[in-house]
């Protein structure tokens, strides 16, 4: 009422919302991929491999339900695991119970989200641009500009010169002008650092005030200028090339609590319970009309 200290309601709709656009989120970065690797076990803590770590996959997580998979994706450990904690610190995620069986190098899922007849999600960005069959009805077998690129940074830090080589690599198929580079937030730090020690400044007695670091970097190629930004849903291992302008989001709605056609918010009636059941969903999928202007770039 009017001496609460907010709505409940309006609270319980922004956090669903939140949740929910962190899940669009994942699956837009890793759909049809898993969502990290198993290093390691040790009672019901599963470590992630470094190079499958992504802080803004698991992050709040508490609650989500998980199936394991080997290598291969096509063998599922019993059982569903429910995460009961996370370290972002420890690359490690607790559950309930771990699925019998489970060993390093096996795949990490949402419950349903995989099977080994067919994925149930959409084609995430890692998965259009490591693809190198059928994909969207066309062959990358068939077709070499349906293929992204793939540069090796050698099991060694980002460096400007692999940029510059995976900006080499997209040009043989066309890419020309600027470009965004994603890279994970530990790839930033290290990269920032670099960048830093590389900077030298003018005269100390002109000014008693320096300025360190930034939001993004930006630097010249041969193609244009590529801008480096992070984000907490890229993994430790990759980085992505790629220009916005060639990618978009195809379906029939973004993120929505209404039903399609009939107005209001879609709320249901609880048949066992005095009370009502708000759903919120989306139907859409990630879609590049020109992969081979991508690269990928790992190790």
């Amino acid at each position: 009422g009017e001496h609460a200290f907010e709505d409940s309601n309006s609270l319980l709709l922004e956090n669903l919302m939140m949740s929910i656009k962190q899940r669009l989120e994942i699956a837009l970065w890793y759909g049809q991929d898993e969502l990290g690797t198993v290093a390691s076990t040790a009672a019901a803590v599963i470590t992630i491999t470094t190079a499958e770590w992504a802080p803004g996959i698991w992050s709040g997580m508490e609650g989500a339900k998980l199936e394991i998979f080997d290598a291969a994706g096509t063998t599922q450990r019993a059982g569903t695991a429910v995460i009961t904690a996370v370290s972002i610190a420890n690359r490690t995620v607790t559950v309930d119970v771990l699925p019998t069986g489970t060993v390093a190098t096996d795949r990490i899922f949402f419950k349903t989200a995989h099977t080994t007849a067919a994925e149930k999600d959409m084609a995430g960005l890692h998965k259009i641009i490591t693809n190198t069959g059928t994909l969207f009805g066309i062959s990358a077998t068939t077709y070499s500009l349906w293929a992204s690129n793939s540069q090796s940074a050698g099991s060694a830090n980002l460096s400007f010169e692999t940029i510059q080589d995976a900006v080499a690599l997209a040009m043989g198929k066309g890419y020309k002008g600027n470009g965004i580079l994603y890279v994970s937030t530990a790839t930033w730090a290290k990269m920032m650092n670099d960048e830093s020690a590389l900077r030298r400044h003018g005269d100390p007695n002109k000014s008693a005030n320096y300025e360190r670091g930034a939001e993004r970097i930006t630097f010249y190629t041969q193609a244009g200028t590529v801008q480096i930004v992070s984000s907490i849903c890229v993994k430790e291992g990759f980085a992505y090339l790629i220009q916005p302008k060639l990618w978009t989001r195809i379906g029939a709605t973004d993120i929505t609590f209404k039903v399609p056609g009939r107005g209001g918010d879609f709320y249901r009636q609880l048949d066992d319970q005095a009370g009502i059941e708000i759903r919120c969903y989306y139907h859409q999928s990630l879609f590049s009309k020109a992969p081979g202007k991508a690269t990928l770039i790992n190790n």
